[in-house]
């Protein structure tokens, strides 16, 4: 049985309307420039309230709850993987090629990526409560001046 491989027959037309379709209320249009201004106080205050708490706790030996982390952040990128492939498979994609896509990405980032950070921990000796916490509110500075049209 052949695998189906291309994306159903959308337009460019019909994938960037600019009008609601009839029953839609266009509330993705409403909440856009809401977001686009709420977004980045969040990752802000949230990088600020990382580097508040970094200052006043002392480092920690260890991981409190090593599980969490170990089995937390999988989990919230499984589901951001989920909706792509939800996205896709509306499109007409047929889902073997994007799960082994994801599934080899997925792996190929992470071990870079521990890698990397590694070698970065070793050369930088730095909290990554408090590196967490500058990077959040660098992203707070640098998105909407990056992101503005």
């Amino acid at each position: 049985m052949p695998v189906a491989w291309e994306p159903s027959a959308l337009t460019a037309a019909e994938l960037h309307r600019t009008e609601p379709e009839p029953g839609h209320s266009g509330a993705g249009e409403a909440v856009g420039p809401i977001a686009e201004q709420v977004g980045p106080v969040v990752l802000g205050a949230y990088g600020l309230y990382l580097l508040v708490g970094a200052v006043r706790n002392p480092e920690p030996d260890e991981l409190d709850h090593p599980w969490v982390t170990l089995f937390g952040l999988p989990l919230a990128l499984s589901v951001d993987n989920l909706i792509a492939g939800t996205g896709l498979g509306l499109l007409g994609f047929s889902p073997v090629v994007p799960a082994l896509v994801f599934g080899f990405a997925t792996v190929v980032m992470s071990f870079v990526g521990m890698c990397v950070g590694r070698a970065v921990a070793r050369a930088i000796p730095i909290r990554a409560d408090l590196l967490s916490g500058v990077s959040l509110i660098t992203a707070a500075v640098v998105i909407p001046i990056v992101f503005t049209a």
